[in-house]
């Protein structure tokens, strides 16, 4: 694998639009690798569903734990509710996980890019 190419970090659910940005990335020559976030408890029909996807993409797929750390994103979606107001749990889940822990995750492990089925981020400290 040539050492040229830009690495990225997919979020990988397994559904269609990000299988299909991964697919994507993969044919524009970039070196991709996915993460898959674990949120509750019954996540493995998910999680098998991402892991085929990354087969069949040739890629590999990382797993992160990230159920406790969810548990803040139901704690305002259940505060919110209980206030009579129409909580957005995924705003949230972007702010403080998708974006913040899976980009870090990202970072740490080489990536110069980060991509869901929806956005590309270009990573802090990318050279153009």
């Amino acid at each position: 694998m040539s050492s040229d190419k830009k690495k990225i970090f997919v979020a990988l659910s397994g559904g269609v639009d990000s299988s299909t940005t991964t697919a994507i990335l993969l044919e524009q020559g970039y070196d991709v690798s996915a993460v898959f976030m674990i949120t509750h408890d019954q996540a493995y029909h998910a999680q098998q569903q991402a892991q085929t996807a990354a087969d069949q993409l040739g890629i590999k797929l990382y797993v992160l734990d990230m159920r406790k750390k969810f548990e803040k994103v139901l704690d305002y979606f259940c505060s919110e509710y209980k206030k009579a107001r129409t909580p957005n749990p995924c705003v949230f889940c972007n702010r403080t996980i998708k974006f913040s822990q899976l980009w870090q995750f990202a970072q740490e492990n080489g990536s110069d890019l980060f991509a869901t089925g929806h956005y590309v981020r270009v990573l802090k400290g990318e050279n153009g």
